[in-house]
C-alpha cells in the first residue's frame, strides 16, 4: 500500500497546481513587454531621417491569459508603415 501513495500524493499536489495557476490566470495584471520595431512599405523615393530603435517597449494590461498568450507569440512585432 506504501508504494502507491507516491504517485497519488504527486498526482494530487501537480492537479492542485494546475487549478491554482488556471484560476490565477483569469486575475487582472500588467506587464511590460519589448517588441521589434519592423519598417515596411518604404518607397524607393523614401528614406528615415533619423535612426530607429530596434524596440519598442510596451506597457500592457490583461487577464493572465491574455498576456501569456501575447508574451508567447512568436510573430510580435510593431511595424511602422
Amino acid at each position: 500500500m506504501k508504494e502507491r501513495k507516491l504517485p497519488i500524493t504527486l498526482f494530487s499536489l501537480i492537479f492542485a497546481i494546475v487549478v491554482w495557476v488556471s484560476i490565477n490566470l483569469g486575475n487582472q495584471f500588467q506587464t511590460s513587454i519589448e517588441v521589434p520595431v519592423r519598417v515596411e512599405n518604404l518607397r524607393e523615393d523614401q528614406a528615415i531621417a533619423i535612426p530607429l530603435p530596434n524596440t519598442v517597449r510596451f506597457k500592457i494590461q490583461g487577464t493572465g491569459w491574455q498576456l501569456l498568450n501575447t508574451v508567447l507569440s512568436p510573430n510580435l512585432y510593431y511595424t511602422i508603415d
